[in-house]
């Protein structure tokens, strides 16, 4: 116990002023360790011991047992019990207040122990009336460390693979400068993140009942508490689970600095970071959403685009000979109008090395000399049925056969762009893309093709056209021909 103006040891003196400098004082202004200083009658000398929070009596005025004269604690002479020196008097104070004496990186981890391990007794060394900027410090740096080792170590290592790998220069400034932003914009929201939970954690305290301390006393217990996130720096696995001790420790720092129940202070506590964690989903859902249905329309306008490539190649074969169109789409590579890879759509499981024509695959069959290409061709085409209809190659089936150049109709459908079906099942096609005679292209959905179908039959008939089937049931083995005549 030493004077607030000089320093002086106040010990053993029935006076209330300092003997150095004259500064009055009061046993009751000072905070000792728990039944470590002896209060002793200023009449008899009767010793008694403080054994409140504070080291101070309970209660501080009554009847002395020896002299029975009434005496207040502010009255006594005080003195370190027996055997205990003066600095085993002090009452417990938090590492991070006291780290001007024992220094910044011993006050820090020590209270990071605490928030860990005792984050009771942690709340209950911080003063009431500390400034929460000490306790903000405290969480900026934690979190700060938590993002340097754990996500900063691997994103600073892909960094400096990248300046490595561009020689230094503007390149290796553009990579720090990148791994900079990319955890300098998570940290701010963090920051920002811990206010706003206090604010929520504080309103509920209020909305539910009366609390010991205001505002100031949640945030402690908030941001003192995020000392228990270091576990959130281990790396590639206390991201998944650190946080969760960081909220066990701030619900027992409110319940304690507050004075609340333990339902209160969860509740208080939990709502925060449950709805931020609500909107995280809600926001990571969208995005997954958006993703995959822009991933959809992508697909889709690959598809249209390679469906449109193969149209214009029967188009340009039809110009090169007369108006006639190929007895079998494989002469489009005979002549080079397309190549073995344009019958296969991205995105299915179709590849020139599973396409079989003719006993040879379309990657055999590129691989040919031009002879025996040449005979490999005549043969897939000698294969297909008199009167045929539709054939497939690949991903997609013909239906140009029989239709005239020019055509009697543009909306007629030359080809059509359907996987073929794995088993021997109708109808697998989510959807079907139709490259016309009139060299456009479109998307059919699944659920509209039977009804698309059905009109290109009609319109087939008013010009004299046998109706095709539907697509998913042409395979390389197994060609459409007409109904009005047998195959072959």
């Amino acid at each position: 116990m030493r004077c607030r103006s000089c320093e002086y040891r106040l010990w053993a003196l029935p006076t209330r002023q300092c003997p150095e400098c004259g500064t009055a004082f009061l046993p009751s202004e000072f905070d000792f360790a728990p039944g470590s200083v002896q209060f002793c009658c200023p009449h008899c000398k009767q010793a008694y011991y403080g054994t409140d929070a504070k080291g101070h009596l309970k209660p501080k005025s009554f009847e002395c047992v020896s002299c029975h004269k009434h005496i207040h604690m502010d009255e006594m002479v005080l003195l370190p019990a027996e055997g205990l020196e003066e600095e085993q008097t002090e009452a417990f104070k938090l590492p991070w207040l006291d780290r001007e004496r024992i220094g910044t990186l011993r006050g820090l981890y020590r209270t990071i122990g605490l928030a860990l391990i005792h984050p009771m007794r942690l709340i209950r060394a911080v003063p009431v009336n500390s400034l929460c900027g000490e306790a903000w410090a405290f969480a900026v740096l934690v979190n700060m460390l938590v993002m340097v080792t754990g996500a900063g170590l691997f994103v600073f290592f892909i960094a400096g693979t990248a300046a490595f790998s561009s020689g230094g220069g503007p390149g290796a400034f553009g990579a720090c400068m990148g791994t900079c932003c990319s955890l300098a914009m998570p940290f701010v929201c963090l920051l920002v993140a811990m206010l706003l939970w206090g604010l929520v954690a504080h309103g509920l305290l209020r909305l539910t009942g009366e609390t010991a301390g205001g505002l100031r006393r949640t945030l402690h217990a908030i941001y003192y508490s995020a000392g228990a996130n270091v576990v959130s720096g281990i790396p590639c696995i206390g991201p998944y689970f650190g946080w969760i001790w960081w909220i066990v420790s701030a619900v027992l720092m409110v319940k304690e600095g507050q004075r609340v129940g333990g339902g209160r202070a969860t509740l208080a506590v939990v709502t925060g970071p449950g709805l931020a964690l609500m909107i995280v989903v809600g926001i990571y859902t969208t995005l997954i959403l958006s993703v995959m249905g822009a991933g959809g329309l992508i697909a889709t306008e690959i598809a249209t685009s390679e469906t449109e490539v193969v149209a214009h190649a029967v188009l340009e074969y039809s110009d090169d000979h007369g108006g006639s169109r190929p007895t079998h789409a494989i002469e489009l590579v005979d002549e080079g109008h397309l190549a073995v890879g344009n019958f296969v759509a991205t995105g299915t499981a179709t590849t020139p090395n599973t396409v079989r024509v003719g006993g040879v695959t379309l990657r055999q069959l590129d691989s040919l000399s031009p002879d025996r290409r040449d005979k490999a061709v005549e043969a897939i085409v000698e294969s297909l049925p008199e009167d045929v209809v539709a054939h497939r190659l690949g991903d997609f089936v013909f239906v140009y056969h029989g239709i005239s150049h020019p055509p009697p109709a543009p909306r007629l459908w030359l080809v059509l762009m359907s996987t073929e079906p794995i088993d021997d099942s109708e109808e697998q096609h989510d959807q079907v893309i139709a490259g016309c005679a009139d060299g456009s292209v479109f998307v059919i959905p699944g659920d509209e093709f039977t009804a698309s179908l059905r009109q290109q039959n009609d319109l087939r008939r008013k010009h004299g056209l046998p109706p095709i089937p539907d697509p998913s049931i042409v395979t390389h083995d197994r060609p459409a021909v007409s109904v009005q005549s047998p195959p072959r």
